[in-house]
């Protein structure tokens, strides 16, 4: 999605009248927007050269929260159940659709999905099977741009489009209550759902 702003400028018709002109729009870029949620998302950093130096070399960098946002720790078998699939790109556009554009972070290999909210939202945070990352917490977020067809093991589900654009609290509570109904439906369920044991041993 394009920002766009308005340039004003003048021209003079004839006679010498000055009248406006029509405005030229300036397109935003997407590299210009991922260096602006660069730029936003270092003020969650302890040491900014710390954290660029780590998204330069590992594609990650460690970033506190509560701060500038907080982060909702999903076990991966909630989403899949909420998606009713295992496959990321599935996953990924559910997501998208679910948390409205809202950003996510997955760690493929932990099982966990961290969807970013605003800072406020730790203090009140009450949704089973989930915790909400807060003040005394960091998180691992991978450099803006990092997806998951880039094979890495922490990438953007849903990048995040431009600064301090976080997900809805109630949206992704219900993203939570999606799964818990679509686990009590009858029927076959998606195969190969991780299982929620597993991911609740790496807290």
């Amino acid at each position: 999605m394009h920002e766009r702003t308005r340039t004003p400028s003048v021209t003079v018709a004839p006679r010498g009248i000055r009248v406006a002109a029509r405005a030229c729009p300036h397109v935003t870029t997407a590299a210009e927007r991922q260096l602006a949620v660069e730029h936003w998302l270092l003020a969650a950093a302890p040491n900014r050269v710390q954290a660029r130096t780590e998204w330069d070399d590992r594609h990650v960098a460690l970033l506190s929260c509560g701060t500038i946002f907080s982060a909702v720790r999903i076990p991966a078998s909630v989403v899949q159940a909420a998606a009713r699939s295992t496959e990321p790109v599935v996953i990924d556009a559910y997501l998208v659709a679910a948390l409205l554009e809202g950003p996510v972070i997955c760690d493929r290999y932990a099982d966990w999905y961290y969807a970013l909210v605003p800072a406020s939202t730790a203090a009140r945070w009450d949704v089973s099977s989930t915790v909400c990352l807060g003040r005394q917490s960091s998180l691992g977020v991978p450099r803006p741009g990092r997806t998951g067809a880039d094979g890495v093991r922490v990438y953007w589900s849903v990048p995040m489009d431009s600064p301090a654009m976080l997900c809805l609290p109630q949206a992704v509570a219900q993203l939570v209550a999606a799964s818990r109904w679509s686990l009590a439906q009858p029927g076959p369920r998606p195969t190969g759902l991780t299982k929620g044991t597993r991911a609740q041993r790496h807290k």
